[in-house]
């Protein structure tokens, strides 16, 4: 089940809950539950109303607490860094005139930009982890979704997502170009099979002999394929991303 049809059901469910929240409670279901809709939908219906509440307002506690220190360690670097006089207090003596004055009052937009960047690091860091967890949450259920309605061997798509969690892709298009090659790989695989004969609607075809943890040679090949390609070795899936 995908991370947007859990966030649905708890919407429904928890109505009046703030939806950032609900989407992060979503985010953990479906990194517990991977593929088993039933597993999603029964982690769903055993959250109670104060549970809910709880787990978001313990979220937004550490988060909020994350943005003010973060307010607070910026406002005193500059303190620290830059001299300010408050408002309505006289103006200390006024220092010897430098021949070379800075126009901007000894801060430049790029220094003060630095400073909040460095003292929020830290929160922005943590926003980051969480993005990129749902980012490839979502990843993974369209690698997941090439499976739908392909009779294919277990143990072979265990071998693809096996593949799929050990990448790592600079953009969306290094990931869809891999999708692609993916697709074809799978696709390759099934009409394979329908020639030899071994899509006979008998249950999840079968790869030749299978080693003593019930893997095929065929399997095991590609599993080696995969990580040679990680090396740039194997042109099975084409140039590495």
């Amino acid at each position: 089940m995908k991370i947007a049809e859990i966030q649905a059901l708890l919407e429904q469910k928890f109505k009046g809950e703030r939806k950032d929240g609900l989407k992060l409670l979503a985010l953990h279901i479906v990194m517990t539950a991977g593929e088993d809709d039933e597993k999603a939908k029964q982690a769903v219906e055993a959250l109670t109303e104060d549970g809910v509440k709880a787990f978001i307002k313990d979220w937004r506690k550490d988060a909020d607490a994350e943005i003010t220190r973060a307010n607070q360690t910026a406002e005193q670097n500059l303190r620290d860094k830059f001299d300010f006089v408050e408002k309505g207090k006289p103006n200390p003596p006024t220092p010897p005139a430098d021949p070379n004055p800075n126009p901007n009052g000894g801060i430049t937009p790029e220094q003060l930009k630095a400073a909040i960047a460095e003292a929020i690091k830290p929160y922005t860091d943590k926003v980051a982890a969480l993005e990129g967890a749902n980012i490839n949450a979502t990843r993974k259920e369209q690698v997941e979704a090439l499976f739908k309605d392909k009779n294919v061997n277990a143990a072979y798509k265990k071998a693809v997502m096996s593949a799929f969690e050990s990448q790592k892709f600079e953009d969306d298009n290094a990931f869809n170009t891999y999708l692609e090659s993916t697709k074809a790989d799978i696709d390759t695989c099934v009409q394979e099979l329908a020639d030899q004969g071994l899509t006979d609607g008998l249950g999840s075809p079968l790869f030749g002999n299978v080693n003593k943890d019930g893997v095929s040679a065929e399997v095991e090949a590609y599993i080696a394929d995969r990580q040679n390609a990680e090396k740039g070795e194997s042109p099975l899936s084409g140039k590495k991303v």
